[in-house]
């Protein structure tokens, strides 16, 4: 975790440290100056430069700061300041000097000259600060100045906030993998509250995995669990308490005229600097090579959940932003010259293309054109820049074979997730439905096989796959033979066995299988091997296969595999592993989605019923 927050701590700290921090001895100088740059101590009386070179400029504004108790910080950020944006060098005693001057020589112009002109009189003598308007300017600088400083912090903060989150769920996912006997620990009546009314259940009903459905399906959407919910109805209200968090008005404010004037800058720049600071936030979420699915052990549409509400959030933080410093322009009347700035321009480019993403992001575009923009339907094509690392060597490579093109190894990655923690459990039953099946039968095998090499196994092991129809086991037959060598009971259901669509690759399949056992059993006698012929020659001959033939067939190939037909009762088949099991039952499910929020649904009700450890948890991840 520390190596992968250091390089992005690192670099917001480089990005940090360009960027100025007021602090209370930059806002004391800043508001003397600003009290003082109504008089004329130099030619343009708004050029502070005035003060880094001007003995009575120095001076009045170091007796301002006495006035509010001069401090060293106050005093460094004079001579940071002068150094910085006019290469002037001050230090402490020319700084003591001038305040000698100002004890020595400060006076009120008008006092001495009534009819002193501030505008246009040049003053001859520091100046003798008024203490109440001193404090005015002060604390008027103190919210504008002191909400950019104030801004930073609360980026951070939220960005901690999410740091935390992963802490908690590494400790909370980690724990139970590292040490299984906590989950029995852990099965009072706070825990199981803790499942079922936050952590298995959808947001609310039954749905969760299945989308739903807005205006005709044209806003359709996916509802985050409850606990992701939670997670971020929490940030959000975060968000907007550091956004209004120490947003006031002065009374009688020297740098903005009205009240409406004073807050609107005051929100467009808090929501400009918390936005940006919540961008790594995005990417952080977003990627798909994530260091931080294996540490917090969430899969990657969970991720995906949080990436898309932040982007939300930050869109339109993005948004108040711009429209109240288009509010400001307009209230200053420079609205049009302040829009043909360069970082005007592009700020409203950025704020634009922020909402479309936001918009062609919705589920409805999504899936319906979700290839929009691939010219091939059969092939993935990568657009390589040559830099210095391994493009630079494709490239060399390619530069120097006929054709420019090559053949070469590719990594594939994925799958987004971890395996689910219940080797401790005393019963697993895998719920797979459909095309859901090779994930969960790769947990199902693996735990098998650890089941089949214990002295003592006192674990059962289930596996359920809901089929529409006998093609599907067409292409998974080989696999599901592997099962008959591991303690694993395997039950398949056929909702619509009648369908004969793929029949014919079945047989075709069960005659591989024929096959190969003939070859296995190459060393028996010429008399079952004649038989096996016969059996294989039979096979060949029969095209026109019933489905009742057919379905017998597979019962017969695979006869540790339990086949039966029609839709199978998910609550009585919960109810009755959880009776069967010892202490714990784990419901591990990947299929279509509305089979998943059944079967969250019905193992939700039998843990009001039972005192055992029951677990859920849910392999389908569902994102576009």
């Amino acid at each position: 975790m520390l190596l992968f927050f250091l390089p992005l701590l690192l670099g917001v700290s480089a990005k940090i440290s360009n960027m100025e921090f007021y602090g209370e001895g930059g806002i004391s100088f800043l508001a003397c100056a600003y009290l003082n740059s109504h008089y004329l101590f130099c030619e343009e009386p708004s050029d502070y430069a005035c003060y880094c070179t001007n003995d009575n400029a120095q001076a009045s504004v170091m007796g301002c700061l006495a006035t509010y108790g001069s401090s060293s910080d106050a005093e460094n950020y004079f001579i940071k300041y002068c150094d910085k944006w006019y290469d002037s060098e001050l230090s402490s005693d020319m700084l003591e000097e001038s305040y000698q001057l100002y004890l020595d020589k400060a006076a009120d112009p008008l006092v001495a000259n009534p009819k002193f002109n501030m505008t246009a009189d040049n003053m001859t003598t520091p100046l003798l600060v008024n203490t109440s308007a001193a404090e005015l300017y002060r604390e008027s600088y103190k919210v504008f100045l002191g909400n950019y400083d104030h801004s930073v912090y609360y980026g951070i903060g939220a960005i901690s906030y999410w740091f935390f989150v992963f802490i908690l769920a590494a400790i909370a996912n980690w724990g139970v993998v590292l040490f299984p006997g906590l989950r029995d620990f852990f099965n009072g009546r706070v825990s199981k509250a803790w499942r079922k009314n936050v952590t298995v259940p959808a947001l609310w009903s039954r749905k969760r995995s299945t989308q739903q459905d807005f205006l005709g399906g044209i806003l359709s959407f996916l509802i985050p669990s409850r606990l992701e919910s939670l997670l971020l109805v929490i940030f959000f209200w975060l968000v907007f308490a550091l956004l209004v968090v120490e947003i006031r008005y002065i009374p009688n404010d020297p740098l903005f005229h009205t009240r409406k004037e004073a807050i609107t800058r005051f929100v467009a720049d808090r929501t400009g600097i918390i936005a940006t600071i919540t961008v790594p936030l995005l990417i952080l979420f977003g990627g798909r090579n994530n260091i931080l699915q294996w540490f917090t052990r969430w899969d990657f549409a969970t991720f995906i959940v949080y990436h898309r509400w932040i982007a939300r959030l930050m869109v339109a933080m993005a948004f108040v932003h711009s429209v109240c410093f288009s509010a400001l322009y307009v209230m200053d009347g420079i609205y049009f010259e302040e829009m043909a700035e360069t970082y005007v321009t592009w700020g409203i480019v950025a704020t634009a293309c922020g909402a479309i993403i936001c918009f062609q992001g919705l589920l409805f575009l999504r899936r319906a054109y979700y290839e929009t923009f691939l010219d091939y339907g059969t092939d993935i094509v990568f657009y390589c820049k040559v830099k210095n690392g391994v493009t630079k060597k494709i490239g060399r490579k390619l530069a120097n074979v006929p054709g420019r093109a090559i053949y070469m190894k590719v990594a594939v990655e994925g799958p987004y997730g971890e395996t689910s923690p219940v080797n401790r459990h005393s019963n697993v039953t895998y719920f797979a439905g459909g095309n859901g099946i090779p994930g969960i039968f790769a947990e199902t095998l693996t735990l098998g096989k650890q089941a089949a090499t214990r002295s003592t196994n006192n674990q059962k092991i289930k596996l359920v796959w809901i089929m529409r129809e006998m093609k599907s086991l067409a292409w998974f037959a080989e696999e599901l033979e592997m099962l008959c060598r591991l303690p694993v009971e395997a039950t398949i259901y056929i909702t619509r066995p009648e369908m004969r669509e793929g029949i014919e690759d079945l047989e075709c399949v069960f005659q591989k299988m024929t096959e190969d056992k003939v070859l296995a059993n190459n060393s028996s006698n010429d008399s079952e091997h004649s038989a096996e012929k016969a059996d294989e020659k039979e096979l060949k001959g029969e095209v026109d296969t019933t489905c009742v033939e057919t379905l017998e067939r597979a019962r017969n190939m695979l006869p540790h595999v339990t086949i039966l037909e029609g839709r199978p009762d998910l609550s009585s088949l919960v109810k009755s592993d959880i009776e069967e099991s010892s202490g714990s039952a784990a419901f591990v499910t990947c299929g279509h989605p509305a089979m998943v929020d059944d079967l969250r649904y019905c193992v939700l009700k039998a843990m009001d019923n039972t005192n055992k450890r029951v677990d859920f948890y849910d392999q389908l991840q569902v994102w576009a």
